[in-house]
């Protein structure tokens, strides 16, 4: 769907959720003021994912809007649902009676507060899960197909998008967990930002925060569809071009400490580390290499572990010497039922799967991406007791 399209959708949606609030609240109170201040109120909001894409405004302050708006979503989306089952009740029993029903104020009250109610209480509790880091835990044994044996205690992060929704305190329990667990690497499956470098309020503290993150072995990356300057309206882009990578971005996971790899692979004791270059935002150049291109140079005696954003191409991975793959992107669906719909585009969408006689390991994320609600997903890092 195209940028301008979406548009489109995006303000009949917000016109029709905010025309139906207002009918229910005038029936409730007889009073035209109560829709009113409703109507501005949720025109306002839905006006500010427009105006932080198009007003001339810092890049902090855009972020701000957004996360605003981000939030009011999460409440308002539900809201509109519930709107739209009502008025298709009300349109079904108008084709069998003949006539439209018209609800009477305690009928109104009741639909008001139990709507507004499930809607609230979703949200605090999206919200509340959403800053709440788990620690999940993933045994893998590699030592049928390795002539070099060892173990190694890997920390898979992913999905971190600094700005916008994300916090600093947040980011600073994310490294404190990963460093209690003393790991020997750390590798991250990208999306360290969310579209935007001048949405984080300060990079440098933040990159110094992450550069605090240490492993006996270093820290790998690869970028995600989100590392990258692109202009969004509710996560949709409204680029006209293949958005590009600014320079301080890739500054920033220099500081940081990280490793980026682009299609390569690197050798960290015992283990070979291929990474892999986004398939949806490569930067700009669209050179990412075919699998079986990329692990050619591997040598099949070491264990190979590739880093990609998106959970996909496992078969032809497999077929080229993979032995276990690593990735992030779908945040286990992050609100209930999204899950359902990622599994229609990616034959793993959380946790760990046996896939064309491979491991595979997709993590739900640390972070978040749009409303800062997670309801049916967990916020995550992921340690893996690797055994070679």
């Amino acid at each position: 769907m195209s940028g301008r399209i979406f548009a489109i959708f995006y303000a009949l949606f917000i016109w029709f959720g905010t025309a139906q609030i207002g009918y229910w609240l005038n029936k409730l109170s007889r009073h035209v003021w109560p829709a009113v201040l409703s109507g501005i109120f949720c025109a306002v909001m839905g006006a500010l994912p427009f105006a932080g894409l198009y007003m001339p405004v810092s890049g902090y302050a855009r972020s701000r809007m957004i996360a605003v708006s981000n939030q009011w979503l999460a409440f308002f989306l539900p809201m509109t649902g519930l709107m739209l089952a009502a008025f298709i009740l009300r349109r079904i029993r108008k084709h069998r009676t003949g006539y439209l029903y018209e609800p009477k104020a305690s009928s109104c009250a009741v639909l008001l507060i139990v709507s507004c109610s499930f809607c609230g209480l979703a949200d605090l509790y999206g919200a509340c899960n959403a800053h709440t880091l788990h620690l999940t835990e993933y045994d893998i044994d590699l030592s049928e197909s390795s002539k070099v044996h060892g173990q190694e205690k890997i920390v898979l992060l992913s999905d971190l998008h600094l700005g916008v929704n994300g916090s600093e305190k947040q980011l600073k329990e994310t490294v404190d967990m990963v460093n209690a667990q003393n790991p020997d690497l750390i590798v991250c499956t990208g999306d360290f930002f969310n579209n935007s470098y001048d949405g984080i309020p300060d990079p440098d503290t933040q990159s110094a925060i992450l550069a605090g993150m240490t492993a006996r072995d270093g820290k790998y990356a690869v970028y995600g569809n989100h590392d990258v300057d692109e202009p969004l309206l509710c996560g949709v882009s409204m680029a006209v071009q293949e958005p590009e990578r600014p320079k301080e971005m890739e500054q920033f996971l220099q500081n940081s400490g990280f490793t980026m790899l682009e299609d390569e692979t690197v050798t960290v004791g015992d283990l070979q580390i291929t990474g892999r270059k986004d398939e949806m935002h490569p930067g700009g150049d669209g050179t990412r290499l075919g699998a079986h291109a990329l692990l050619r140079q591997t040598e099949a005696d070491r264990p190979d572990i590739v880093l990609q954003h998106e959970p996909d191409e496992f078969d032809t991975l497999a077929e080229a010497g993979a032995d276990l793959v690593l990735a992030g992107h779908t945040h286990g669906g992050q609100i209930f039922p999204g899950k359902y719909f990622s599994a229609m585009a990616h034959e793993n969408v959380y946790g760990l799967k046996k896939l064309h006689g491979i491991d595979t390991i997709v993590t739900s994320g640390a972070g978040y991406y749009g409303a800062p609600v997670r309801i049916g997903s967990i916020s995550e890092i992921v340690v893996i007791n690797l055994t070679y």
